[in-house]
């Protein structure tokens, strides 16, 4: 039985390298040595598979040596397993990168949290100055709910805002649209306000996150924040697109859009989407 493993884990290894055959790894590592490398996996994740922190990699690679009976003419597997280790170790890192600012809390104290705050308003609001200074309820107008935008990113911390802030910087055509038709008078109580929606948005985009939903295209893209704020911005794209196309009469209707919107993510899948944010043109 372990000599039929050792050979399945020794096929899997001479596989063209790719993100494809780098999850089916992981997978499978975890399914045939599940209770071998119990500390290397994350049961999880559904299905399981291997997922671990760099200090974890060389004795992770030390058992899969054993267990895939490496021998001295097998550099070549060697070369496979320490690329396929290190892709698991980036999704962990990346992930945990991305957990540590969600714990950080909006400050105002914090002169960094208050520039990049600063710095969302000119990109949102280009040449206008708020009424009021710090505390305005000028803030309102780009879709928060109070007069102090800090008291709105809640459990998505810091997070929520570097995504908001790229989404602003990165994609001003799609944010001037949306803010625009949220500031035409009226329209207020029919659509969906720009941040607090961008906020929800980032929790979707951590749970997938945190569900290992997002290996493929994080592999595939680069384990980096920037690959995580261009999944943000391809939700919050989707989202818009939807609420536009179903035009509901009342904001309240919000969580029955987000509801089959993120139905219809987890049938499509996030690449799809990916693809048509890139290619919408905003």
């Amino acid at each position: 039985f372990m000599r039929d493993q050792s050979g399945d884990l020794r096929a899997m290894l001479s596989a063209a390298p790719s993100p494809v055959n780098s999850l089916k790894l992981a997978r499978a590592i975890a399914r045939m040595y599940g209770s071998e490398l119990a500390q290397c996996i994350d049961f999880k994740l559904t299905p399981p598979r291997l997922r671990l922190h760099e200090g974890q990699a060389e004795a992770c690679a030390s058992k899969l040596r054993k267990l895939a009976r490496f021998g001295p003419s097998d550099s070549e597997l060697e070369h496979s397993l320490s690329r396929v280790l290190g892709e698991m170790v980036s999704l962990s890192a990346l992930t945990a990168e991305a957990d540590g600012l969600r714990r950080t809390t909006v400050s105002a104290t914090n002169a960094t949290h208050e520039a990049a705050l600063e710095a969302l308003w000119d990109a949102l609001q280009p040449g206008r100055a708020r009424d009021g200074g710090r505390i305005s309820k000028s803030w309102g107008d780009i879709g928060f709910q109070g007069s102090d935008p800090t008291t709105d990113f809640r459990g998505m911390g810091f997070f929520a805002l570097l995504s908001l802030l790229h989404t602003a910087r990165a994609h001003p055509a799609f944010c001037a649209r949306h803010v625009r038709t949220y500031m035409t008078p009226g329209n207020e109580l029919t659509y969906f306000p720009f941040a607090i929606t961008s906020i929800n948005v980032t929790g979707w985009l951590l749970d997938m996150l945190g569900a290992g939903e997002l290996d493929l295209v994080i592999l595939t893209t680069g384990a980096r924040l920037e690959t995580l704020h261009e999944v943000h911005f391809a939700l919050f794209v989707h989202f818009a697109r939807a609420w536009e196309r179903e035009r509901p009469k009342s904001v309240m209707e919000f969580g029955r859009v987000q509801k089959a919107v993120l139905a219809e993510v987890k049938r499509v899948g996030i690449e799809r989407l990916l693809d048509a944010a890139a290619a919408c043109g905003e």
